[in-house]
């Protein structure tokens, strides 16, 4: 995402592109508080969360975020805006995944979280 939005394209370091977008969704956040994409129809940039059988994991569809955000990228859309988008998108496919489930409680760990 952070390639896509033009943030870095080589890290020096562990981390840096996800810091770099987390900076750039931050400074969007500040200034308008609501995300571009991300909260809405699969047209809007949701992603889709599946499952395909009791015994199969269950699945996020990346396509339709990916199309809404190279659509916005095109069309001259600020890239703070889409980058809170892209943390709004993700934000809530965890918490459709939770439903799901019938989990109360989440934990995220890891460098991703």
């Amino acid at each position: 995402m952070a390639s896509l939005l033009g943030l870095v394209q080589r890290c020096s370091y562990e981390g840096q592109a996800a810091m770099a977008l987390e900076g750039l969704a931050t400074a969007a956040w500040e200034r308008q508080g609501k995300p571009a994409v991300g909260a809405g129809r699969a047209g809007d940039g949701h992603l889709i969360l599946q499952a395909t059988g009791a015994d199969t994991p269950w699945q996020l569809d990346w396509q339709p975020l990916l199309e809404a955000i190279l659509t916005h990228l095109a069309e001259g859309r600020d890239p703070g805006a889409i980058a809170l988008g892209f943390h709004s998108a993700l934000a809530a496919a965890l918490g459709e995944l939770a439903s799901a489930l019938g989990a109360r409680q989440l934990l995220l760990a890891g460098g991703c979280f």
